[in-house]
């Protein structure tokens, strides 16, 4: 049986940058239900840790998931 071949002439499918960057959004809250369900806090601990989490945390940690996932196909030749 052949294998398929993809509008990029190869038989791996390639992707744009912003295919993988459209998932920041997704990954960021993913990353802030991961943070509020492992972390119990109380009282003003609770309310210093949601304004890191919306302002630096969730969007540092998003960050490198797709740093990491644009390397890995940039090394595979898989990200146009």
């Amino acid at each position: 049986m052949p294998m398929p071949v993809f509008a990029c002439g190869t038989n791996w499918p390639m992707r744009q940058e912003g295919d993988i960057d459209r998932f920041r959004k997704p990954i960021k809250q993913r990353v802030d239900a991961v943070i509020t369900d492992q972390v119990r806090t109380k009282g003003l601990q609770s309310a210093l840790l949601w304004i890191g989490r919306r302002v630096l945390l969730n969007g540092k940690v998003a960050d490198a998931v797709i740093g990491t996932m644009k390397t890995s196909l940039q090394k595979s030749r898989l990200l146009q």
